[in-house]
């Protein structure tokens, strides 16, 4: 039978070790990244529900706006088309009073068997001058017909043109240098995603020595994310 050195045998065993604990420190990765996602999708579930709400409650205001102006339009508008009318029920309101004036003067002269003076006379004839006088009602074919006119149908069509159009969702890493641009004294950034408030840091070789076994010399850079640049401090 063929045998195996010890030695053989025990490298092969540290570089299964090796791998298996590779092999967790994926697995603890990928769990990570698994909670990870998860946190950002519950994050974005939230966002759609605090952001539509919003939409849902600026949308209805802007609704309910409208409703009031378009009700005090109408009001407004009844008001001018009824005011003619209801000047024309004061003046026949007022020579109904001269006309009854002028039945209850009639009977108290024949009651009396005629004038009693002529100033009495006078009055009479008077008040009976303006017997006749009718004010003009307008006809039924000038009266207005107050209405309210709306395309709903179009109305409809764009606000649910424009709310299936609105957000998107998408998959994006919390950082993404897509364009380095060198500056005097700094160097500048943009990011694919805009983020603020957030620094990191991060090594670079400042210069190679032309001297053999040199070492290089390191610098640490603080880099600030502004909205969609990197501004190097």
């Amino acid at each position: 039978m063929e045998t195996v050195p010890k030695k053989v045998i025990l490298e092969t065993l540290t570089a299964a070790e090796e791998y298996v604990n590779h092999l967790d420190a994926l697995l603890l990765s990928a769990r990570e990244t698994e909670i990870q996602i998860d946190a950002s999708s519950q994050s974005a579930i939230q966002l759609v529900e605090s952001t539509f709400e919003s939409l849902t409650n600026a949308v209805l205001n802007m609704i309910s706006c409208r409703k009031l102006d378009v009700l005090s339009a109408i009001e407004k508008t009844t008001e001018e088309c009824t005011l003619p009318i209801k000047l024309c029920q004061a003046k026949i309101a007022q020579n109904r009073r001269i006309g009854t004036d002028l039945i209850a003067f009639a009977k108290k002269v024949l009651s009396c068997g005629g004038f009693t003076s002529p100033e009495m006379c006078n009055d009479f004839m008077n008040d009976s001058s303006k017997l006749g006088m009718l004010p003009v009602l307008p006809d039924n074919e000038l009266i207005p017909n107050i209405t309210f006119q709306a395309s709903l149908d179009t109305i409809i069509s764009y606000i649910e043109e424009k709310v299936q159009s609105f957000g998107n969702v998408c998959k994006i890493g919390p950082v993404q240098i897509t364009l380095t641009e060198p500056r005097p004294g700094s160097l500048l950034g943009k990011t694919l995603t805009p983020i603020s408030a957030m620094t990191l840091s991060f090594t670079a070789c400042k210069s190679l020595s032309t001297r053999p076994g040199a070492r290089p010399e390191m610098t640490v850079y603080s880099v600030t994310f502004i909205q969609e640049q990197i501004v190097l401090i």
